[in-house]
């Protein structure tokens, strides 16, 4: 290691030290000084501050019930959606508020404490407030990415990664601003960070990984909530989400969840059959006998999957059936009917569908969808003698 980086590592670690020294020696005169008040406080006085604690509790959820209930009726009443959002942050804001107020009216009226513990109890109550904000201000945050990704398309895609980024970004920030109050200096434990990069990298290698795989498959938008994919390995389903180290799926039938790691999305083979677009098309082979007349066929085969697909979807038809002959099989005619749907949930319904009323129509018209057959020779004994002979 060169030495001017040794030099540094010292220094920081000095510096460390000498923090944690002045943490241990700050939070013992705090408890030495909080002892020695509480003896001399008359039991009367507890009792006032802790009314006076419950009163500002029971004041905020007052307020909770009226104030905030009230803005969310009004909000729902509107067409705007951010301020559904900035008024749900609010939730359990002012039951938090009244408290630290009833604590702090309690501490400031009631009890008295000496000027160290005074001092102390004082940076507790701002750090509160201002951890409270600094929550509401996470939430808001969260919430108006998460909004945006839904109202612009091409833009954030809709995922709880960069709404829990947006959060976790004002939630550092309100951490330092803490600390900052606290009296803590931040800039060793910045340094010591820089300098532990490496060892807390390798240590969280597997997340990193994951995490830096959920940002290519967000940014690719080739997987996207929503979307029915089929993993290389068979499991299929809906993108729920794609979170910090997996990406959630959801059955088909929502009876099961899978739960992927990002780095295994972004490495295997993902059949996406919600792009380029989410109408897909079916595939059915059906087989007639080889007397029948094959343009009827077509033509009643035609008639049934247009009348399926418009059906299911009346105000949505927009790609037509499409009807081939496939190949002389050993016992029929072989042809392949192409259906469009919207998704791939509906392929079964339709599949069904298609299948009832061209069974009913080719018995209407007389069309033969023929069984198996197989010619079988059975050779006698006698027959197989009298080959050998000549």
């Amino acid at each position: 290691m060169p030495e001017n980086m040794k030099d540094s590592v010292k220094a920081i670690a000095e510096e460390l030290d000498q923090l944690a020294s002045d943490s241990v020696q700050a939070a013992q005169d705090t408890t030495r000084g909080f002892f020695e008040s509480i003896q001399n406080i008359d039991p009367k006085d507890w009792i006032i501050a802790a009314s006076v604690v419950i009163g500002g509790f029971i004041l905020g959820i007052i307020l909770e019930i009226f104030i905030i209930r009230g803005l969310r009726r009004l909000a729902k009443s509107t067409k705007w959606e951010w301020d559904d959002v900035l008024i749900g942050s609010f939730k359990r804001a002012f039951v938090i508020w009244f408290t630290i107020i009833g604590l702090y009216i309690a501490l400031q009226v009631t009890l008295s404490f000496n000027q160290v513990v005074e001092n102390t109890i004082q940076k507790i109550i701002v750090a509160l407030l201002i951890l409270s904000v600094t929550i509401i201000v996470a939430r808001a945050a969260a919430g108006f990415v998460k909004l945006y990704s839904r109202r612009t398309e091409g833009g954030i895609p809709a995922t709880s990664l960069f709404s829990n980024i947006a959060s976790l970004i004002i939630l550092i920030a309100g951490f330092v601003i803490i600390l900052q109050n606290l009296g803590v200096s931040i800039t060793p434990l910045i340094t010591a960070l820089g300098i532990g990069g490496l060892a807390v990298a390798l240590a969280l290698q597997d997340t990193l990984s994951n995490l830096f795989a959920g940002f290519q498959i967000i940014v690719s938008k080739q997987v996207r909530a929503g979307d029915f994919i089929k993993l290389e390995g068979g499991d299929e389903g809906y993108v729920t989400d794609v979170k910090w180290r997996n990406t959630t799926i959801r059955s088909l039938r929502s009876t099961r969840v899978f739960i992927v790691p990002n780095s295994k999305v972004s490495t295997s083979i993902v059949t996406n059959y919600s792009m380029p677009r989410k109408h897909i098309w079916i595939r059915i082979y059906v087989g007639v006998h080889y007397e029948s007349d094959l343009d009827q066929v077509e033509k009643v085969a035609m008639e049934v999957a247009t009348e399926v697909v418009k059906d299911f979807y009346p105000s949505d038809f927009v790609f037509k059936p499409v009807v081939r002959f496939k190949e002389f099989g050993d016992s029929a005619i072989t042809f392949s009917a192409r259906l469009p749907i919207r998704q791939y949930i509906d392929q079964f319904k339709v599949r069904s569908e298609f299948i009832k009323r061209l069974h009913k129509r080719f018995n209407e018209k007389g069309i033969e969808i023929p069984y198996p057959i197989r010619n079988i020779y059975v050779r006698k004994e006698g027959d197989v003698g009298q080959a050998n002979e000549e």
